[in-house]
């Protein structure tokens, strides 16, 4: 499954924590989340467990995954639906920075379904971007996880919203508003978090 972006609502840990904020830590593993979000990226529609004999697990009862339901439905993405978003944001760099564009555009995404399927990947060669591989489910060599989410988290704190659309142009507000400065220290932050991450043999990355 890929929910749109490294740096967008709907990933895989984002439901997983409205899923333990609403139900406690125990109710459902977070692999098992994982699972099922998956299973939507690959084209499932219901998170019901096959039939089976022996005692039902708890964790997979109509109530949570009813839950999940809402909580993933319309934000995960396929193949085609990431190319577009890829198309769009291939724009953005052509218009806003076309020096960059020239030089090659360097994407980092995981393995996801979406990322990984032939559509995409004909994409990325037709237009000759350089991937940057991520492990899945790495928050701590997400710049958007370990950079981005603390801020805007503050930000936001204690603030409420009428309507979607004010919460949305509340968050442009805020990112325009941001010194190009902010997104070159969680990008050069990155290449020391690698090299933190290849030290400790691909083990976890607090700082």
């Amino acid at each position: 499954m890929g929910c749109a972006v490294s740096a967008a609502s709907g990933t895989k840990p984002e439901i997983y924590k409205q899923i333990a904020e609403t139900y406690g830590e125990g109710a459902i593993s977070r692999s098992r989340v994982y699972q099922w979000c998956t299973w939507f990226g690959e084209g499932r529609t219901s998170l019901g467990d096959e039939p089976k004999s022996g005692r039902p697990k708890t964790s997979t009862n109509e109530e949570n995954t009813t839950r999940v339901d809402e909580l993933i439905d319309g934000q995960c993405i396929n193949a085609a639906q990431y190319c577009s978003t890829l198309d769009r944001l291939k724009e953005a760099i052509r218009r806003k920075r076309p020096g960059l564009f020239r030089k090659g555009v360097v994407l980092q995404h995981d393995n996801a379904t979406p990322h990984s399927a032939n559509l995409t990947q004909q994409w990325l060669q037709r237009y000759g971007w350089e991937i940057v591989p991520h492990p899945a489910h790495s928050p701590d060599l997400a710049p958007s996880d370990f950079h981005l989410f603390g801020p805007l988290k503050r930000y936001l704190r204690g603030m409420a919203f009428e309507t979607e659309d004010d919460l949305i142009s509340e968050l442009r507000n805020w990112f325009d508003n941001l010194d190009v400065d902010f997104f070159r220290v969680g990008i050069n932050s990155l290449l020391s978090r690698w090299q933190k991450c290849t030290d400790l043999h691909r083990d976890y990355v607090e700082k």
